[in-house]
């Protein structure tokens, strides 16, 4: 299992030897296995999203910001979550 550290992030990404083409985030005690095209979709997507959260907080403290999505949709909206959790 390789290991290298994401861009921006305390989080560490590891590829999965017995998963195909899947990456695993880690941080602390915790671990997320996902797959490296909707890892790299969400690392290319991370930037723009993040800043459009942090803008809509700043409107509005007492918001709250939830992650939803569809098949891939639901994964890429998982991943962008945990990016933005672990930032």
């Amino acid at each position: 299992m390789s290991t290298s550290v994401s861009r921006n992030s305390s989080a560490t990404v590891s590829t999965c030897p017995l998963q195909h083409n899947a990456v695993v985030l880690k941080r602390d005690h915790h671990a997320h296995p996902s797959d490296r095209g909707v890892y790299e979709a969400a690392l290319e997507l991370y930037d723009s999203f993040a800043s459009m959260v942090s803008e809509h907080l700043e409107r509005h403290p007492d918001a709250k910001v939830q992650f939803t999505g569809h098949s891939l949709g639901g994964s890429l909206a998982t991943v962008l979550m945990l990016l933005l959790v672990h930032r």
